[in-house]
């Protein structure tokens, strides 16, 4: 209780405790939770719609690398994993040239964005013509230890 009273009466201490306790809150305020997984915005089951009881799954898992992720059943046509890079909120699908069941090469590139549980893809695929198409997929659970093996790409 004397101290306390010392410290009231002693303006100069007092400001300058006072001061210290602000400080120490601002800057206990200031941070931030840092999540040093770059790719777990983007891990998980994703479901998509393609139209009327038309529905398919899409997974996301961790890649070789601090923030690359594996993409598997992309657009419900490719049975394999898909290599992308993550960076914040956004996703790349780097240029990658696959062989069709008809033995034609098929290059497929794109770019994505994820908000909450939404994730939106912008792709194009080249082979025997040009299309752009989008897919949106929402989060059905972010469990990144999905169990779920590709389907080996025959070789001809």
């Amino acid at each position: 209780m004397n101290v306390a009273r010392q410290l009231l009466e002693n303006k100069s201490l007092y400001k300058l405790l006072l001061l210290v306790l602000l400080r120490l809150l601002l800057g206990l305020s200031g941070c931030t939770a840092y999540n040093a997984n770059p790719t777990s915005p983007f891990l998980g089951r994703f479901k998509v719609n393609r139209g009327p009881h038309d529905d398919y799954f899409m997974d996301i898992s961790r890649g070789a690398g601090d923030a690359k992720v594996r993409i598997y059943n992309f657009v419900d046509f490719f049975k394999l994993y898909l290599p992308a890079t993550v960076s914040r909120n956004s996703l790349i699908i780097p240029k990658q040239v696959f062989k069709n069941q008809h033995g034609t090469d098929v290059m497929i590139e794109g770019q994505g964005i994820i908000a909450s549980d939404t994730l939106r893809i912008t792709y194009e695929v080249t082979g025997v013509d040009k299309s752009s198409f989008t897919v949106v997929g929402l989060r059905v659970t972010s469990n990144n230890k999905l169990n779920v093996e590709p389907l080996q790409a025959r070789k001809r």
